[in-house]
C-alpha cells in the first residue's frame, strides 16, 4: 500500500515580486533537471515538478502530510528571497492555485494562451527526469484538460492575449499606424514569433530578427519574409529601427545606451520604442534613461493590463466555476483511488463467500449453470458496493465545501 501523500507548492510570481527579482530565481529549461535532481534529495520529498516562466517559478511535490518541509524545498529554488516574494500552498489549495495557473487565471494577462504550452514543457521535463508518479501525474494530467476547458468552453478563451500582444498594442498607441514602422525583434523562440505574427497582422512595415545563432534567426525570419542578423553591430540595427522587442533568454544586461547613437536619436522625428519581454532584463537601466527612448518592462507591461483587465474579469466567473468543478472531480478520483486496497479486499472475500455458499449448498454436484450463477450474482453485489463508495468519494467533501474553499484562497491572493 502507498503511503499517503500531500501537494506542497511553492513559487515566486508577478503576483509577489517584482521582475528584477522574479528574473534572479527564472530557470533555464537546461537547468531544470539538475533543480529536480536537487529535490529529489530532499528526505520525505516523493514527487516533484518545476515550472519556470517569465512571470513564475514554482515546485510543486509530494510529502508526507503535515511534514515541514518548504525550506527545504524552497531553498533548492529561492535561497535568499525574501519572505513576502514567496507564496506556498498545501494540499487543496495547491491543487487550486495550479489549476487556476493552467486556466489562465493567475496569469498577468488573464486568460492568456502561453501558460498552457509552457506547463506541458515543463510536465515532460518532469516526466524525462522521473519526477512524476501515481498523485502528480493524474493531478498535472487533469490541470492540463481544466486549462483546455478553460479556453474552449467559456468567455476566457475569447481573444485571448499573451503579454507578446499587450506588447504589439502598446506599439500601436505609440505609432498609430504601423505600416511605416521598422521593427527589430531580439530573439528567435516562441515568444519572438508570437510577436512577428502580431506585428504582420498590423501590417508592419519593415520586419528583421536578430539573434546568437544566426540560423536560428534565418529560421524564424523565413517564416514572416524578414531579415536576419546575429547580434553584432547592433549599433546599426538599432539606428534603422522605430520599434525593438526584446526576446532573449538568459541574456541580462546585453543592450546597454552605447548601443544608441545619442545623435541619430536626437534626430528622431517620434521616439523609439523598446519593449523588453525577458527574464531577466536584456536592456540596462540606463537604456530607459536615454532621450528619445520609450522603454517597456513585464512590469510595465502589468500597469498596462491592469487598466484594462476589469471587462475581462467578467469572463473569469464562468472559468472559476469550471475549475471549481475540476477540483471536485480530481478529489472525488483521488478519495476513491485511496479505496482501492479495501476494494481489492472486498473483491477477494465476494469470491470467496460466493464458492462457500455455493459448496455448502451443492458441494461437488454443482452444475456449470449454478457456479455461473453464484459467479454473476457475487460480481453484481461488487457492482453496487462499488458504486456506494464512489458516491461516498464524490461526496467526500462536497462541492459547496469546495466553493468556499476557493472564495477563501481568492481572498488570501
Amino acid at each position: 500500500m502507498t503511503a499517503p501523500t500531500e501537494f506542497l507548492l511553492i513559487g515566486i510570481s508577478w503576483r509577489t515580486a517584482p521582475v528584477d527579482v522574479r528574473s534572479r530565481y527564472a530557470i533555464s529549461p537546461s537547468k531544470i533537471a539538475e533543480r529536480l535532481e536537487a529535490i529529489s534529495a530532499i528526505e520525505g520529498v516523493h514527487e516533484r515538478f518545476v515550472l519556470s516562466t517569465c512571470n513564475r517559478t514554482e515546485v510543486l511535490v509530494t510529502v508526507a502530510p503535515g511534514k515541514k518541509l518548504e525550506d527545504a524545498v524552497g531553498g533548492i529554488l529561492f535561497a535568499g528571497a525574501e519572505p513576502e516574494h514567496v507564496y506556498s500552498f498545501r494540499g487543496i489549495q495547491a491543487v487550486i492555485h495550479l489549476f487556476r495557473t493552467t486556466a489562465g487565471l493567475d496569469s498577468m494577462v488573464l486568460g492568456e494562451t502561453e501558460i498552457l504550452g509552457q506547463v506541458k514543457i515543463a510536465v515532460g521535463l518532469a516526466r524525462e527526469n522521473a519526477g512524476l508518479g501515481e498523485q502528480l501525474e493524474p493531478l498535472l494530467r487533469q490541470a492540463l484538460t481544466v486549462g483546455k476547458r478553460a479556453r474552449t468552453e467559456t468567455a476566457i478563451g475569447e481573444g485571448s492575449l499573451s503579454v507578446a500582444r499587450v506588447g504589439v498594442g502598446i506599439a500601436g498607441r505609440v505609432f498609430g499606424q504601423f505600416e511605416k514602422v521598422s521593427a527589430l525583434i531580439l530573439g528567435a523562440g516562441d515568444t519572438a514569433r508570437l510577436v512577428a505574427k502580431h506585428l504582420v497582422a498590423e501590417g508592419i512595415g519593415s520586419l528583421a530578427f536578430a539573434n546568437r545563432t544566426l540560423e536560428n534567426a534565418e529560421e524564424v525570419a523565413s517564416e514572416f519574409n524578414a531579415d536576419a542578423f546575429n547580434l553584432d553591430n547592433l549599433e546599426e540595427r538599432i539606428k534603422a529601427s522605430n520599434l525593438i522587442v526584446i526576446c532573449l533568454d538568459n541574456a541580462p544586461n546585453l543592450l546597454g545606451a552605447d548601443k544608441f547613437e545619442r545623435k541619430a536619436l536626437k534626430q528622431r522625428d517620434r521616439p523609439l520604442l523598446v519593449i523588453d519581454l525577458s527574464i531577466p532584463r536584456v536592456a540596462q537601466p540606463n537604456v530607459a534613461e536615454l532621450e528619445q527612448v520609450l522603454y517597456y518592462d513585464l512590469d510595465d507591461i502589468r500597469r498596462v493590463v491592469e487598466e484594462n483587465e476589469r471587462e475581462r474579469k467578467l469572463a473569469s466567473d464562468s472559468a472559476s466555476a469550471l475549475l471549481v468543478s475540476e477540483v471536485h472531480k480530481f478529489v472525488s478520483h483521488q478519495t476513491y483511488a485511496s479505496f482501492s486496497p479495501a476494494i481489492n479486499k472486498l473483491r477477494s472475500r465476494f469470491v470467496d463467500v460466493s464458492d462457500q455458499v455455493l459448496d455448502e449448498v451443492a458441494g461437488d454436484s454443482a452444475s456449470p449453470e449454478m457456479m455461473r450463477l453464484a459467479s454473476e450474482l457475487s460480481k453484481r453485489l461488487l457492482d453496487v458496493s462499488l458504486s456506494q463508495m464512489k458516491e461516498s468519494a464524490r461526496h467526500a467533501q462536497p462541492e459547496d465545501a469546495l466553493s468556499h474553499e476557493y472564495r477563501l484562497f481568492l481572498d488570501n491572493l
